[in-house]
């Protein structure tokens, strides 16, 4: 798969100033994300909602048609940590922000996106990081107002998994077996240079899936092996980013789109 690395280079660029969810760098980030998935020819959704009474946010998603109505959603937040300005937040969430767009574009090819049975909606959330009253707020907001939520059957979310020197961690939840059955199918296959894939259910409860899990909504998505002391700090930029990781991200999700 194509993955265009001005994408991260872009989105961790420090005129966004961290992209702190509600500030003007991220609200930047949030229309070049916009831009980029019309210019792939998708017809774009904007979800607004306000926080704490003052912020106003919005989560960003577009849309393509399977066979099926049911619905299979991908879901990266594009808002950076909150604890210091200029933060790249390379990993957390430059990674799944670059990671989904690299599947928008290659699922906008309709050759790719022909007998898909499910319908995709690939979805851009906001304020992720802002721990008021409940985390996961752009998540959470679409999983209590979508309308169509009764049709997802699967969520998968990508957050925080292309630091170089870790391996790879595919987690699952206990409904979404099926899932994890493919992925090591196809992981028979496949050469990972550098780092191994570890696919486990999962009981983590650290990021946007958890919105989908209290819903019922079986879940599964990408992680690092271990996040802790380098996320949220200013050693969370692009040195310290293997774009094999997000190359490895991309292609395995895509594949699990066509199979499932």
């Amino acid at each position: 798969m194509s993955i265009d690395e001005q994408w991260m280079r872009e989105i961790c660029s420090s005129k966004y100033n961290g992209r702190k969810a509600g500030s003007i760098g991220c609200e930047q980030v949030a229309s070049f994300i916009i831009g980029q998935l019309d210019s792939l020819g998708y017809e774009v959704c904007e979800q607004p909602f306000r926080l704490k009474d003052s912020l106003d946010l919005k989560n960003i998603y577009v849309h393509i048609r399977g066979k099926s109505d049911s619905l299979l959603v991908l879901g990266a937040h594009y808002d950076g940590a909150v604890q210091g300005e200029n933060y790249s937040a390379a990993d957390d969430n430059g990674s799944g922000v670059v990671t989904l767009l690299s599947i928008c574009d290659f699922f906008s090819k309709q050759t790719n996106s022909d007998n898909l049975h499910y319908s995709v909606l690939f979805a851009f959330w906001a304020a992720e990081e802002v721990t008021i009253k409940a985390a996961f707020n752009g998540s959470r907001f679409f999983v209590r107002h979508y309308e169509d939520k009764e049709k997802v059957r699967y969520y998968c979310n990508l957050d925080c998994f292309a630091r170089k020197g870790q391996d790879l961690f595919f987690y699952y939840s206990p409904l979404s077996s099926k899932v994890a059955d493919h992925i090591n199918n196809c992981l028979l296959n496949y050469y990972t240079p550098g780092f191994k894939i570890l696919v486990k259910e999962s009981d983590r409860k650290n990021s946007d899936f958890v919105s989908f899990h209290e819903a019922g909504i079986p879940f599964f998505g990408w992680n690092d092996i271990i996040t802790s002391g380098f996320v949220h700090s200013q050693n969370d930029n692009i040195e310290h980013i293997s774009f094999e990781k997000i190359r490895a991200v991309c292609e395995l999700t895509s594949r699990l789109i066509q199979l499932l």
